[in-house]
């Protein structure tokens, strides 16, 4: 996940909406398969391959949300790293109400 949010951060500096969107949807399924619960994997994978074009047109129309999904990953990864489900979880709710 460490990697996937440096990349999206390259992807970001370049613009490169087409690579940051496929690093977004790698971080979001890594973070579910850190769940090691099939059930949400499967679900994410559903939801993200529904929202490529939905995202596709807001970051083109607003690149500004790539920043903000970066920090909001990096908000998130954190609270993984520190082992903090409560944080985690309110990060994540937070960052996918700005996303729906």
């Amino acid at each position: 996940m460490e990697t996937l949010l440096e990349s999206s951060g390259v992807a970001l500096e370049d613009h490169d909406v087409k690579l940051f969107l496929d690093i977004d949807r790698d971080f979001h399924i890594a973070v579910a398969e850190a769940t090691n619960n099939e059930t949400l994997i499967s679900i994410s994978n559903d939801l993200l391959k529904r929202a490529d074009v939905h995202m596709w047109r807001r970051y083109k129309e607003d690149l500004r949300l790539l920043e903000k999904t970066v920090e909001a990953h990096r908000f998130i990864l954190n609270a993984i790293k520190e082992r903090n489900p409560t944080k985690a979880s309110f990060y994540s709710e937070k960052h996918l109400a700005r996303c729906v």
